[in-house]
């Protein structure tokens, strides 16, 4: 993931934070960033479908629900780890824009 400000790389480990992709700052320029939505939305759809694929697998092949249900989350978090730096592209966060409760920032 490339800054959009200062265009330096952005480490991964950024959005795995607490507030997750919606408050990523840069460690170099400092500069508060955000996720496109359209990245985010297809970012969810690709691990979600990775992770129900695997699921089905393994229900085919009769495991155990428990052991099913952890086989997705695996798979999906580390397709989620794997892809998100490739889809994810980074935008400046305007101080304008609405929080996800609607009330301005």
């Amino acid at each position: 993931m490339i800054c959009p400000q200062c265009s330096r790389s952005v480490p991964i480990r950024s959005l795995l934070t607490g507030t997750n992709a919606s408050g990523v700052i840069c460690p170099h320029c400092h500069a508060s960033l955000c996720p496109g939505p359209l990245c985010t939305i297809l970012l969810a759809v690709i691990a979600f479908g990775a992770g129900e694929i695997a699921l089905l697998l393994l229900r085919r092949a009769a495991a155990p629900l428990w052991m099913a249900i952890v086989g997705f989350v695996v798979v999906a978090a580390g397709v989620y780890a794997i892809i998100a730096p490739r889809i994810i592209r980074l935008r400046l966060k305007d101080s304008n824009q609405p929080h996800l409760t609607g009330r301005p920032a």
